[in-house]
């Protein structure tokens, strides 16, 4: 006899009417020569109407591209991801993101998302505004890149679903995992002169626990 082995989505949601499985992507505008060092391009504050509810992230992908003018020598292209604890006051600036009730991984019937637009957001020329938060570190992801000086390499500077962070959920990894007021950020370094665009790709669940082991 053989044995055959199944690979079946996360039982995010013990009710779909009540919680879910999401994703959302967005793209930066054309990030302008010069950006801050340490800008904040990415921004997902967890603040859902029931306290009690968690939200599980369970993969950040990320791409980026020359736009418009390439760099000069400097530093690499730097982007990490951090957990933020003690999130009272979402930030601002750059555009809101609404995941809105299309983004449901299931059937219809699946409860929207908790998250709103203004507690998602994607910076467009320069980094967003803080907002009132802590910022853990070190850093729960790290992308690092050369980049791009002249037309004849390519202009790309991360290729498509690069992973900033992914829990392989197959080998028992967590996801990170979000209460009320956390969240995370996406923040860059980058040469003075370049001018470059990315985008990026989250997917979450939402419930009151995670399904982890033998638990639940």
């Amino acid at each position: 006899m053989s044995l055959q082995r199944y690979v079946r989505p996360v039982p995010s949601a013990r009710n779909e009417v009540t919680y879910g499985q999401y994703g959302a992507a967005a793209r930066t505008g054309v990030i302008a020569a010069g950006i801050t060092n340490d800008a904040e391009l990415l921004q997902f504050r967890w603040n859902p109407v029931d306290a009690s509810k968690r939200a599980h992230i369970r993969k950040v992908l990320v791409d980026a591209a020359v736009s418009t003018t390439y760099f000069a020598a400097g530093i690499p292209v730097q982007l990490e991801l951090l957990k933020c604890t003690g999130w009272s006051a979402a930030g601002s600036g750059g555009a809101a993101v609404d995941p809105g009730a299309a983004n449901r991984r299931g059937p219809s019937t699946m409860k929207a998302t908790e998250v709103v637009a203004g507690d998602f957001r994607i910076a467009t020329t320069a980094g967003l505004t803080a907002g009132t938060k802590t910022i853990a570190t070190p850093a729960l992801g790290f992308q690092l890149s050369g980049a791009p000086i002249t037309a004849s390499l390519s202009g790309q500077i991360l290729p498509p679903n690069t992973p900033l962070f992914e829990a392989d959920l197959s080998k028992g990894e967590h996801p990170l995992e979000l209460v009320a007021a956390e969240g995370f950020i996406v923040r860059c370094r980058a040469p003075a002169t370049g001018v470059w665009a990315c985008t990026f790709r989250v997917e979450w669940d939402e419930s009151d626990y995670f399904p982890y082991g033998t638990n639940h």
